[in-house]
């Protein structure tokens, strides 16, 4: 399962990826959907550990990936969580 929770959407994160960060596409879908813990997996991870605000860090930080990604954590977290980078955060509630 690729990090968006399906072979077809990991696929297309790891050639988007790779375009951006100009690296080989199986490097970047090494990266994308084996190294990385998916925005479901910490949903999970939150919803079974419960924090006043999970905060996610280290993830792709293009704005145009924020929301979907937010979206699948909010399919089993419905709790505060943040997304950090670069010196700034961003609360989603």
């Amino acid at each position: 399962m690729g990090i968006w929770g399906s072979p077809k959407k990991g696929r297309l994160l790891s050639r988007y990826y790779a375009k951006k960060a100009g690296r080989p596409i199986e490097l970047a879908r090494v990266i994308a959907e084996e190294i990385h813990t998916s925005p479901r997996e910490v949903g999970t991870v939150f919803r079974d550990t419960r924090p006043r605000l999970g905060v996610i860090y280290h993830m792709y930080n293009n704005e145009d990936l924020i929301i979907p990604a937010a979206d699948q954590v909010r399919e089993s977290y419905d709790g505060d969580f943040a997304v950090g980078y670069d010196l700034i955060i961003k609360l989603l509630r």
